[in-house]
């Protein structure tokens, strides 16, 4: 999805959507790979955000921005929209303009029997009070079972920490499912506390992932709750095809003089991205 934004002809769409349903730290450092093909005044996701730290983002004046139909409509009438099964064509716009306004409690009775998605996103504004339903649903293994888990890595405390490995024993049980351990990996590592003292030894585990761009995630991680016993990870990165992992172990893996060879060739490499080049001199020459 990264590369289709960057070389796709529907981008900003895809770009938008990701923006939407995706962590921002899957997505914050696309900017510099799009802004020279934005052709327009943009708003919303993930617009809104990089102007705030990139004056140069064309953003839309509110009058260049097409009305919201449901922004005038009471939260209890867009309750009886999302209650109403014959009116599911509608559930996710709707569940999209929940996501925009503050907290409705409400909703958390409602949304259990829906088919549309957006949940993650509707669902933003209550924050730690989505909990108890989200473990609940975390623990019913029914359909909103991974959202519950997601909810639970982002918002709970060392309570949840069993849950969370529960999250990633049942990833690993769905055959050819094995996209989202990075989400887990890295609530558990925000919660820390004793209870996750086995999550770098897990993180080792999962490090020979099949989707490379995870392994941002386990080096944070493991970072985060084994400084020492990430040193090999750090070493690795330095190798790594993910960007990310680069710039983490360029940022934090300890000298010697092999490891300062390598940086001095990502310092100096041509085609290496300038977070990482600069990284790599900021270790050099501290």
């Amino acid at each position: 999805m990264r590369r289709y934004v960057i070389d796709g002809p529907r981008w900003q769409e895809v770009l938008e959507t990701v923006a939407r349903q995706w962590p921002a730290e899957q997505w914050d450092d696309l900017l510099p790979a799009v802004r020279d093909r934005i052709d327009g005044p943009v708003f919303g996701p993930p617009w809104d955000r990089w102007a705030t730290h990139d004056p140069a983002v064309p953003l839309a004046a509110p009058w260049q921005r097409p009305p919201n139909p449901l922004a005038g409509v009471p939260d209890e009438s867009l309750l009886d929209v999302l209650r109403d099964p014959d009116r599911s064509a509608e559930h996710r716009a709707v569940l999209r303009e929940f996501g925009r306004r503050p907290p409705v409690p409400e909703l958390l009775d409602v949304v259990e029997g829906l088919e549309a998605g957006h949940l993650q996103h509707a669902l933003a504004p209550l924050g730690a009070g989505v909990l108890p339903a989200a473990r609940r649903w975390a623990r019913a293994g029914g359909r909103w079972c991974w959202d519950g888990f997601l909810l639970v890595a982002k918002h709970g405390d060392e309570s949840d920490v069993p849950l969370l490995l529960d999250g990633i024993a049942w990833l690993g049980s769905r055959a050819g499912d094995r996209c989202g351990y990075d989400r887990l990996v890295a609530g558990l590592a925000r919660i820390g506390g004793p209870g996750t003292a086995g999550v770098p030894k897990l993180v080792r585990r999962l490090w020979l992932t099949p989707h490379s761009y995870e392994r941002a995630s386990y080096l944070r991680a493991h970072l985060a709750l084994d400084r020492e016993g990430a040193e090999y990870g750090l070493r690795e990165g330095l190798w790594d095809c993910e960007e990310d992992v680069r710039l983490l172990a360029a940022r934090h893996v300890s000298l010697s003089p092999r490891v300062r060879e390598r940086l001095t060739y990502l310092r100096d490499d041509p085609i290496e991205t300038p977070e990482v080049r600069g990284a790599a001199a900021a270790r050099l020459e501290g």
